[in-house]
């Protein structure tokens, strides 16, 4: 279980600043490679500056940009990386729309990609998604940035039984 210290409360703000993580990533960096190294062997995809916080004893949590460099160098799972660092362990292969999400515009697609990240913002660290659970003001707010129509288009679909593939089985012959 990683082990989280909160430093102040604009960090607090922020999220949980941990430790596990830059355990395990000061462990499997057996080369001592430092942060500009480490950022160069990762493609230089994410800056030398940012992942050297995470060398350190405490930092601010990671975010998936990060993570993933310091998988490809390390080659360590996700999974685990995410594990460490507080985050719910996800699936280890990176999730993929159907087809029909290229019949999306824009707007939809930011809707999507908002609701994915409300999704994987969850508490418990393990995955699990209250799904009784009325969505907070923060929630809606950021959804109503990304579409004012949102609930109008999710009430339709409801109605139409076709959130997630999911219609009736007796509406099937």
């Amino acid at each position: 279980m990683p082990t989280f210290v909160v430093a102040n409360s604009k960090r607090q703000e922020q999220g949980p600043v941990v430790s596990a993580l830059s355990d395990a990533l000061v462990e499997a960096n057996v080369e001592g490679w430092s942060a500009r190294e480490i950022a160069r062997r990762g493609g230089d995809r994410v800056s030398h500056s940012q992942l050297g916080k995470y060398l350190k004893p405490t930092h601010p949590r990671p975010g998936e940009d990060v993570l993933q460099v310091f998988s490809d160098v390390f080659r360590i799972p996700m999974p685990r990386l995410r594990q460490l660092a507080g985050l719910p362990a996800g699936d280890p292969v990176p999730y993929e729309p159907p087809a029909e999400a290229n019949r999306l515009d824009s707007r939809q697609r930011r809707v999507v990609n908002e609701l994915i990240r409300m999704l994987a913002e969850t508490k418990a660290g393990d995955g699990d998604v209250d799904r009784d659970a009325a969505p907070n003001t923060r929630d809606r707010r950021r959804l109503s940035a990304v579409d004012a129509t949102v609930p109008d288009a999710v009430a339709a679909h409801e109605e139409e039984g076709s959130i997630a593939g999911e219609q009736e089985e007796s509406d099937t012959p």
